[in-house]
């Protein structure tokens, strides 16, 4: 991350900013975690990991449909 974003000529505020943000999202990730985890405990697996999968597919798609737009924000100066 910090090789793509020098390469960008990003200021050092966004610099900052970008990499503030992954120890945030880790926070997050892990308090969600076990809560995500004994919610498919009590699934059929197939139901249960098939639904967390067909979630992922649709953020993914959601994330590629505004792929060009996300690309224009990252390049405007």
């Amino acid at each position: 991350m910090e090789t793509a974003l020098k390469k960008k000529g990003k200021p050092f505020g966004f610099y900052v900013c970008a990499l503030g943000f992954w120890p945030i999202a880790v926070f997050f990730a892990q308090k969600v975690y076990p809560t995500i985890y004994d919610f498919l405990a009590t699934k059929d697996f197939t139901m249960g990991y098939g639904s967390c999968g067909a979630i992922v597919i649709v953020f993914g798609a959601i994330l590629w449909a505004f792929s060009k737009k996300l690309d224009e924000w990252s390049e405007e100066e």
